[in-house]
């Protein structure tokens, strides 16, 4: 069997300017069947109802905020972000994809950066993220993870 079916998206991307050299970032993606499009496959893009030989898209939302701030050769990062994943009703009432309660629900994420420029274009930083991920099935978990980074311009 063969199922089609259209999909789109949208994104809105931005910085805003704030005091000196600080700045706000912000990022929001939605729409349905954009799904690879969207945290490193978290999110299928359409799902494929063989009993109905059914094709349905699935419905997604991203946003981030990250707030920039500048001291020198020193800067610091905050920043959050949020994934919501709506699931057509025909779908979620499907047997077939109850027992696949592995698929994402929801994720969020924070985080706090320090960098520091140590001259000769080259960035040592540390980074602390805190993230959450909810499933269909209503099973969670969340981590927190510390990144060393050195980053070398060429």
């Amino acid at each position: 069997a063969q199922a089609n079916e259209w999909g789109y998206g949208f994104s809105v991307a931005g910085r805003v300017n704030t005091f000196g050299d600080d700045d706000i970032r912000f990022t929001v993606n939605g729409g349905e069947g954009i799904g690879r499009y969207i945290g490193l496959g978290l999110v299928p893009g359409a799902q494929y109802q063989p009993e109905a030989e059914k094709l349905d898209t699935i419905g997604a939302i991203s946003a981030n905020v990250a707030y920039r701030k500048v001291i020198g050769p020193w800067s610091g990062n905050v920043g959050v972000s949020y994934l919501y994943v709506d699931y057509p009703q025909d779908l979620t009432e499907n047997p077939n994809f109850q027992q696949n309660d592995d698929e994402t629900s929801q994720a969020f994420s924070a985080y706090g950066a320090i960098l520091r420029d140590v001259g000769f274009g080259t960035t040592v930083g540390i980074e602390y993220l805190h993230a959450q991920r909810e499933l269909v099935g209503g099973q969670s978990a969340d981590t927190d993870r510390i990144t060393l980074s050195v980053r070398k311009e060429f």
